[in-house]
């Protein structure tokens, strides 16, 4: 569950355009007034008008892309897929049991955009192609159990609005001590490099399921899913 910096939370990043000035100034002596003139509009002409046309042609169609980014991971575990219709609740998503951990996940209503987001999971040990997906460190003392990856392959940004989804995570084998979850999300948050965040949601275990009610996000946060994969995770302490 990439924001754009502190705006959407499962989509944390973005970035941040830097425009710089340069400032050139020029002078002579008056001795050699009579050559400067001579050099400086042989050079002017025939630099901007060669650099300026080759460059602009190229590189413009690149910033318009037809299709959503290829995901940077495979997860090997269940599948699963979400059909999202503006103005309307979409279907739980159910992930059947892998090593056995199994859950679902109920998003809110659809504030805009529409598509089918492709969702798997994996416990990111030995399962995640290529083997490169940090482990989830978003809070001291939390231990993974479950990473899941959400992918939008189209061109539209699909937006939940401020709440969280609810989440419920089964571990047959039990959480051992553990009495509480959290939903975290693997994103650049206003950084140049993602890394992990929680996203404040969380929940008590009960038994062998954890529950991870929705979370309000403090304006101006969003839940949004741009086109591409995200990934989460739920961990627990």
């Amino acid at each position: 569950m990439k924001s754009n910096q502190s705006r959407s939370l499962l989509l944390i990043g973005g970035g941040f355009v830097l425009a710089a000035a340069v400032a050139a100034c020029g002078g002579g002596s008056s001795s050699s007034a009579g050559v400067t003139p001579a050099a400086a509009p042989s050079a002017a002409p025939s630099a901007a008008p060669s650099a300026a046309p080759s460059a602009a042609p190229s590189s413009s169609p690149s910033t318009a892309p037809s299709s959503a980014p290829a995901a940077t991971w495979t997860f090997g575990g269940s599948t699963a897929s979400m059909s999202a219709t503006a103005g309307q609740t979409p279907a739980a998503i159910s992930l059947a049991s892998y090593r056995n951990l199994s859950g679902t996940i109920q998003f809110g209503a659809v504030a805009s955009g529409s598509g089918t987001l492709a969702v798997s999971d994996a416990v990111n040990s030995g399962d995640v192609t290529p083997a490169t997906l940090p482990a989830d460190n978003a809070t001291a003392g939390y231990t993974p159990y479950l990473y899941v990856s959400f992918y939008n392959g189209s061109t539209a940004t699909i937006a939940f609005g401020s709440m969280t989804p609810k989440v419920t995570l089964t571990d047959s084998a039990g959480f051992g001590s553990a009495t509480t979850c959290e939903l975290d999300v693997y994103a650049k948050n206003g950084g140049s490099s993602p890394a992990w965040n929680s996203t404040g949601a969380s929940g008590s275990i009960s038994g062998t399921t954890a529950t991870l009610n929705p979370f309000s996000l403090p304006s101006p946060n969003t839940v949004d899913f741009q086109p591409g994969q995200q990934v989460v995770a739920i961990a627990c302490k």
